[in-house]
């Protein structure tokens, strides 16, 4: 079996929210796609699609790791995942110090207004913003219009820019994923994440109602998550948990998950439960796992649910040619990063945790395969 990358060398990874916290990230140059620090099998998953000019906080520019032939920084990303960004792709300085006091970086193409007035369909009165030109907002304090200014690297010239959005532009463009917002709390979620193995199920097992098995060490959240989609409890007087329905089915696999996640921005802790389902085939002589059916998360904050589905967005079969791990998204090109951020920003109402989820349940291709017409043709576009 193929894998995407092989690992060489265990790497004790350091924490970087104490550079997080200090507020002084640097950026990626280009477009690349971020690796996540914690190996399967004893190989690290291709996850985090990071556009342009995208924030990444790093305890140590000049402590890279060694993986294969290339060199690594471990980061983590403005949307709170921790990754391992190659290490040419990293801006040798820090996003104030070569950028400046830019407070807005778009992360796709957006055709901005000219004027203060403009008629969107005149192609005379906007013009296109590039991925990854930062802009400072001029009077962002006293009008409800924004004057944004920026520079244009155009050759062996400096241009200066300007344009104009409503405060209503901004908030949806940031919500959307379409900008990034430096003025405001990056990360700006802490989330730590807990696999509850004990709970789910192996490919093709069930677990019928009635069904008994012993509690684990983390008893209040294995029933936190049983109950939060209805599947058991934990019996009075503690010990066993009970399933209440059947949980499972043949060709597939079910896990749970639980994220404890700290508001950076308000200062407040809520946790959100997910159930995953897995379709199973027959691989290497028996049943694995290989493709992600569906995802139900609950937000146990406000109590809000969310479902991904496998057919809504509808990742092509082929690239179980080319994945060798459990994919709900595959994001190979620009354009489908595009697309599906909007579309996870505008489920989740919120851009960054629809940028960690995107991380969470993407598997993108390795290098040598992304320039397969299979691999780039298949849009995410609603």
């Amino acid at each position: 079996m193929r894998r995407l990358i092989l690992l060489f060398c265990r790497i004790l990874l350091f924490p970087v929210w104490i550079a997080a916290q200090e507020g002084n990230p640097y950026y990626t140059k280009q477009w690349s796609i971020a690796l996540s620090q914690t190996p399967v099998g004893g190989y690290y998953q291709l996850t985090t699609f990071m556009p342009t000019r995208y924030l990444l906080f790093i305890r140590d520019r000049n402590a890279s790791v060694r993986i294969g032939s290339q060199e690594y920084l471990a980061a983590t990303t403005q949307d709170g995942v921790d990754v391992l960004v190659l290490e040419e792709m990293v801006s040798e300085q820090p996003f104030r110090r070569s950028v400046g006091r830019h407070q807005v970086i778009f992360n796709c193409p957006y055709m901005l207004c000219r004027t203060p007035a403009c008629n969107r369909s005149d192609s005379s009165q906007v013009w296109q913003v590039d991925p990854g030109e930062a802009f400072e907002m001029i009077n962002f304090e006293e009008e409800p219009l924004i004057n944004l200014r920026g520079i244009r690297v155009a050759s062996d010239t400096l241009d200066t820019l300007a344009g104009y959005m409503s405060v209503d532009e901004l908030h949806d463009l940031d919500r959307q994923g379409v900008i990034t917002r430096t003025d405001l709390p990056l990360p700006r979620y802490r989330i730590q994440r807990i696999e509850l193995g004990s709970i789910g199920t192996g490919c093709s097992q069930v677990k019928p109602a009635g069904y008994e098995q012993p509690a684990g060490e983390q008893a209040e959240l294995e029933q936190l998550a049983l109950q939060s989609f209805g599947f058991g409890r934990l019996k009075s007087g503690g010990g066993n948990l009970l399933y209440e329905k059947p949980l499972g089915k043949k060709r597939q696999q079910i896990s749970f998950l639980v994220y404890q996640v700290q508001d950076l921005q308000v200062q407040n802790h809520f946790k959100m439960i997910a159930a995953v389902t897995y379709l199973c085939r027959e691989r290497d002589g028996g049943e694995a796992p290989v493709r992600i059916e569906r995802v139900r998360i609950r937000n146990l904050k406000d109590e809000k649910d969310y479902l991904l589905e496998f057919e809504k967005y509808k990742s092509p079969d082929i690239l179980l040619n080319y994945l060798y791990s459990p994919y709900l998204f595959s994001v190979n090109t620009y354009q489908q990063y595009i697309d599906l951020i909007r579309r996870l920003g505008e489920t989740f109402g919120d851009r960054e945790l629809g940028g960690y989820f995107l991380s969470e349940f993407n598997r993108s291709c390795r290098s040598v395969d992304r320039g397969r017409p299979e691999v780039r043709e298949y849009s995410y576009r609603e």
